[in-house]
């Protein structure tokens, strides 16, 4: 099943592009970084100061607003971590950088569409010491 599911999503990965494109002209999607979905030479990883990177996915609003005690508090006691938060939709990503825009220490990413070599060259450039995966309708 594994296997149908990766072939359909490389298949299928030049429809995601035109929609993506489509939602950007709709303003369903941030119109500067709607790339970072959809081309790995969007990721651009900042660098760490040897910091541990904990990364927070969240895909809506409500994932995301649910967390932010959580990320507050983490950062108020920890002076050694550095945050990384991705969304998925253009609402949850205004809130994060609405609420961590100034902290060079919290960054925010729209989280890549899933398709393998998307996600593991995600992974690969931000190596994550922990992720931890908000998900609200479990």
């Amino acid at each position: 099943m594994l296997l149908i599911y990766r072939f359909l999503t490389i298949l299928f990965f030049p429809i995601f592009i035109f929609l993506i494109y489509i939602r950007k002209f709709l303003g369903k999607e941030d119109k500067i970084r709607f790339k970072e979905k959809i081309f790995s030479s969007s990721f651009r990883p900042n660098k760490r100061n040897n910091n541990k990177l904990i990364w927070f996915h969240g895909a809506s609003i409500g994932e995301i607003t649910s967390v932010i005690p959580l990320i507050e508090s983490l950062k108020k006691n920890n002076r050694n971590i550095s945050i990384l938060i991705t969304t998925v939709t253009l609402s949850s990503g205004k809130i994060v950088e609405k609420r961590f825009g100034n902290d060079k220490d919290i960054h925010h990413r729209y989280f890549p569409i899933d398709v393998s070599r998307l996600t593991e060259k995600f992974i690969d450039l931000w190596k994550p010491n922990l992720a931890i995966f908000i998900d609200s309708e479990i």
